[in-house]
């Protein structure tokens, strides 16, 4: 609905002007009004826009942040037994899982399928059943290992060992015979034997290019 002010003090001539032009009259002013209005309007949505620190008011999407990394729960459980280089055992070790020998062993370790890891700083006078047989320390004794043994640089070695795969680092120390057995993996005698008894070639004495005593 549109008013229209007609002054009284103006001659009929003229009211009755102002009537019959006051549609007119009234839509410019109501246009000059609304492209003001706009005007002012975008006037601000530019200032707030520019200003630092805040976001335009038309823009729905929400400001950028850093994505903050979860942090997963580290696995720290041990996979592995472990006997600490104080320790001294004497006597029989048997066991299902992995083990790690820092200390000193006289005696048996059997471990069946499990590996047993010689530390740099083991000393163990023993024979060994086992899965797999590391060693990094000193280690006397006869290995029977359905896997393989390794015998890393730091190393050494004296007796024999029974198994489908032997690795021997340059720089270890070894003395003793090697049967290398294919049938190891399918053997279920547990008992430790007493002499390697095998039609597969031998090699005794101090292995080639390692160092000796």
């Amino acid at each position: 609905m549109l008013f229209f002010v007609v002054d009284a003090d103006m001659p009929r001539t003229e009211q009755a002007s102002a009537r019959t032009g006051g549609v007119m009259s009234a839509t410019r002013h109501t246009l000059r009004s609304w492209r003001r209005d706009l005007n002012l309007f975008f006037a601000e949505l530019f200032r707030s826009a520019s200003a630092p620190g805040k976001v335009p008011m038309w823009d729905s999407k929400k400001p950028n942040t850093p994505a903050i990394a979860k942090l997963e729960p580290r696995n720290l459980q041990v996979n592995h037994s472990r006997l600490g280089p104080s320790l001294l055992v004497k006597g029989e070790i048997f066991g299902n899982e992995d083990l790690l020998v820092d200390g000193s062993v006289e005696g048996i370790v059997q471990l069946d399928e499990q590996k047993l890891m010689i530390g740099p700083t083991a000393k163990v006078k023993a024979d060994i059943i086992a899965g797999e047989v590391i060693i990094r320390g000193n280690l006397k004794g006869s290995i029977r290992a359905k896997r393989r043994i390794e015998i890393m640089n730091d190393g050494a070695v004296t007796g024999d060992l029974t198994t489908p795969q032997v690795f021997i680092e340059e720089g270890a120390w070894f003395k003793g015979s090697i049967e290398i057995n294919k049938r190891a993996e399918k053997e279920t005698d547990k008992n430790i034997p007493s002499e390697i008894e095998s039609n597969s070639a031998k090699v005794t004495g101090i292995a080639a290019g390692l160092k000796s005593a």
